[in-house]
């Protein structure tokens, strides 16, 4: 079984990815 801890972790690891692709596509639309 793996610990809560390595699943907190992992998404975190997603949610900070996720935002970064949002703000780089945020990015994108607004200079366009």
């Amino acid at each position: 079984m793996h610990k809560p801890d390595t699943a907190l972790k992992i998404i975190d690891g997603i949610k900070e990815k996720l935002e970064k692709t949002l703000n780089i596509i945020l990015q994108s639309y607004e200079k366009s």
